[in-house]
């Protein structure tokens, strides 16, 4: 690994952003009550704009439920300090409804709402992936256990009544969080994210993907909205949405461009999951950063947005920690959820 390399492209991405950042610190400076507008702009409405000038997404992605509440705001100036001016965020709908119709949004680990304020104390804008289907390598990917009760239960589908339910109720509360803290309304929140790598999921359902984005204009959360999905026509076929911003994960050159403004036209694309590395599962070995130098430099210099995921992984505090099924069959996740954390299999 190039060290040298990857110092270099990254004092680039401090400088380019430096300007950005700069307006976002004045913004805090003057107040959290500003209105602004984030839309799609531009030739063939393939541009981000914010208050009608272009903007660029250098983007972080953390998770609020795998880092102690006392650090968040530390964490959020680590991404400012690096030269980002946007955090992602997954919402694990389970950990704010632990028991059927019981919501967890005031308690101190579990204050959304605190977070998004923060962020924009410091001048940082946000990008919101609230599922209902997170994945993350969290405990059931954010879904529930209680609907487990259901023997016949369907997930990710408007043919399950008891799913569908209780994703209608969960959006509901987690609107009344979200609305005050859009871009619209003084908040920091750029789009929000309609499901999660659906194109990935075996029995997709357009409908229900149309329905979800619904829900949420219906709770007056009305966008700009985006996916995010694998970068292959297999995997945005029959689940990109009209009006909504296509997110690649992570999409590594022109080619994977071109396949979703095919797919999706007259919308931006960016990379919405920008791997530096990977997760460990126990028992696995040594593993060593990537250097994603070339990549960052790519989006860079083509004005490509993009979101390193992660930028801070945090810790699987109690049993949130989820597991996959893999090539070498169940594959629990560690505790670490640091993407940069090397991990022996002696140790394991």
């Amino acid at each position: 690994m190039n060290l040298d390399k990857i110092d270099t492209v990254w004092k680039k991405l401090v400088v380019s952003c430096a300007i950005g950042l700069l307006s976002a610190s004045l913004r805090a400076e003057n107040g959290n009550t500003t209105a602004h507008r984030f839309a799609f702009g531009g030739a063939d409405h393939c541009e981000f704009l914010l208050d009608g000038q272009s903007f660029q997404i250098h983007s972080g992605e953390m998770h609020p439920d795998r880092i102690p509440p006392e650090y968040w705001r530390h964490r959020i100036q680590m991404a400012k300090a690096m030269g980002l001016n946007t955090i992602a965020i997954y919402v694990f709908w389970n950990a704010h409804e632990p028991e059927e119709g019981r919501y967890d949004f005031p308690s101190p680990a579990r204050d959304l709402g605190k977070f998004l304020h923060l962020a924009h104390e410091e001048g940082m804008w946000l990008l919101l992936r609230p599922g209902p289907y997170c994945c993350g390598e969290w405990d059931f990917g954010g879904i529930p256990t209680y609907l487990l009760r259901y023997p016949d239960l369907k997930l990710r589908t408007l043919a399950d009544e008891h799913y569908a339910k209780a994703v209608e109720n969960y959006l509901r509360e987690l609107a009344k969080i979200v609305r005050p803290n859009l871009v619209e309304n003084g908040g920091a929140i750029l789009m929000v994210q309609i499901e999660n790598e659906y194109g990935s999921y075996p029995r997709r359902d357009h409908d229900y993907v149309v329905w979800l984005r619904d829900l949420w204009v219906k709770a007056g959360v009305k966008g700009p909205f985006y996916t995010s999905d694998g970068a292959s026509e297999g995997l945005l076929k029959g689940v990109t949405l009209p009006g909504a911003a296509v997110g690649l994960d992570p999409g590594e050159n022109e080619n994977h461009w071109a396949i979703a403004r095919k797919m999706n036209p007259g919308v931006p694309v960016f990379s919405s999951e920008t791997y530096p590395g990977w997760l460990r599962h126990w028992g696995e070995s040594n593993w060593s950063p990537s250097d994603i130098s070339g990549l960052v430099k790519f989006y860079l210099q083509n004005k490509k947005s993009f979101n390193l995921y992660l930028l801070h992984g945090g810790s699987n505090f109690g049993f949130t920690a989820g597991a996959n099924n893999g090539g070498a069959g169940y594959e629990p996740d560690v505790t670490s959820y640091d993407y940069v954390h090397r991990l022996t299999s002696k140790a394991a």
